[in-house]
Parts: structure tokens; C-alpha cells; sequence
């Protein structure tokens, strides 16, 4: 419990744009065996011709089921958390996990969430909500539901 890993970009682009930041991980776990991590990433950008996009955000993610077996096929993590920044134009951003993300590591299943919600509000007051079981019963379907404004749509994930 508390060991951490400190990961700095430095000099680093993606299609001619620069990616910044920190990120750095601490083992939360007091059990062995036990993965339940803190992720807080500063000082996060990309800079762009359009603008610089900036960030910071604090995750925790914990294991939830599969600890006790080797095969990753029975393991699911939850994550919680929030970020906080600035888009290309300079409008701030807040976005938060207002329900836990569930990941399921099943067949059909790895791409995406099956449960969970994320909000984001920006300072101009634009929401959008994106949940990830509208259906409800968490399937393994790329389904999930986006809520702009106060109008919600259907969409299929990637």
C-alpha cells in the first residue's frame, strides 16, 4: 500500500501536437492481492494550432470482482472520479463520474462500460450526461444513452 509510479511526458506529439502532463498512480490496496489504485493526472495539454486543451483529474480504481483467480475473465473494476479544465477555446469544463464505471472483463464486453455515468457542465451552462446502461441490467450491448441540454438520445458505441 502506497507505493507510487510518476509517468512525465516530455517532448512528446501525436500528429505534430505536443502532449503534456503528469500522471501518478498510488496502490490504495491494504490487502494483497487487493487492486485499488488513485490515478491524479496535472498538468495535462495538448497544443494545438486551434488552441491549447488543458486538464487535471483524481480517479480511484478498484477491482470489485476476480481477486481471487489468475484469469482476467472474472474481473470487474469500478472507477470514480472527476477532471477539470479548459477546451481549445477557453471555456472551462467540469466532469464528473456521478455513478461508478463499471468495466466487465467478459467476451463482447472489453471496449466499454456496461454501467455508469459521467457528467459534464461547461461555464457557458451546457450539459451533457453520458450513461452507459440505459437499459438497465448492465448488459454487453454498446448501448448507451447521451443527454445534451435536456435531450436524450440513444447512441451505439464503437
Amino acid at each position: 500500500m502506497g507505493a507510487t509510479v510518476t509517468v512525465s511526458l516530455q517532448e512528446y506529439y501525436v500528429n505534430d501536437r505536443q502532449h503534456t502532463g503528469t500522471k501518478v498512480i498510488t496502490n490504495l490496496a491494504a490487502e494483497t492481492g487487493k487492486r485499488k489504485y488513485q490515478v491524479v493526472v496535472t498538468g495535462a495539454g495538448i497544443i494545438t494550432p486551434d488552441g491549447t486543451i488543458s486538464w487535471a483529474a483524481n480517479r480511484v480504481l478498484e477491482r470489485t470482482a476476480g481477486a481471487g483467480t489468475v484469469q482476467l475473465t472474472d474481473d470487474e473494476y469500478v472507477i470514480t472520479g472527476s477532471a477539470t479544465g479548459t477546451n481549445r477555446k477557453g471555456v472551462a469544463f467540469t466532469c464528473t463520474i456521478t455513478t461508478p464505471l463499471k468495466k466487465v472483463f467478459r467476451v463482447g464486453c472489453l471496449k466499454n462500460f456496461v454501467a455508469g455515468q459521467v457528467s459534464v457542465t461547461n461555464k457557458n451552462g451546457g450539459t451533457l450526461t453520458l450513461n452507459y446502461d440505459p437499459v438497465g441490467g448492465e448488459p454487453c450491448d454498446k448501448v448507451a444513452a447521451i443527454t445534451v441540454n435536456g435531450r436524450t438520445k440513444q447512441i451505439t458505441l464503437r
